[in-house]
C-alpha cells in the first residue's frame, strides 16, 4: 500500500493549492512544469501532522518519506 500526502504548495505571491499524492518527485515535477515560481511545498499525513517541507532548491531525494 503506496503512503498519501496532502500537499500544501504555495505557487505564487498570493496562491496556495491543496493536492493528495503519492509521488513526491512526481509532485514536483508537476509542480515545475505546471507552476513554475512555485515556491515551497509541506507535506502532511493523513491525520494532518505536518511531516516536512520542501522547496525548489531543497527537493525530495525519493519518492516517498
Amino acid at each position: 500500500m503506496e503512503k498519501k500526502y496532502t500537499i500544501i504548495a504555495k505557487v505564487s505571491n498570493e496562491q496556495f493549492v491543496k493536492y493528495h499524492v503519492n509521488n513526491l518527485l512526481s509532485f514536483t515535477k508537476f509542480l515545475d512544469e505546471k507552476f513554475p515560481d512555485w515556491r515551497y511545498y509541506n507535506v502532511f499525513d493523513k491525520a494532518g501532522q505536518q511531516l516536512t517541507n520542501f522547496t525548489k532548491n531543497s527537493r525530495p531525494q525519493q519518492k516517498t518519506l
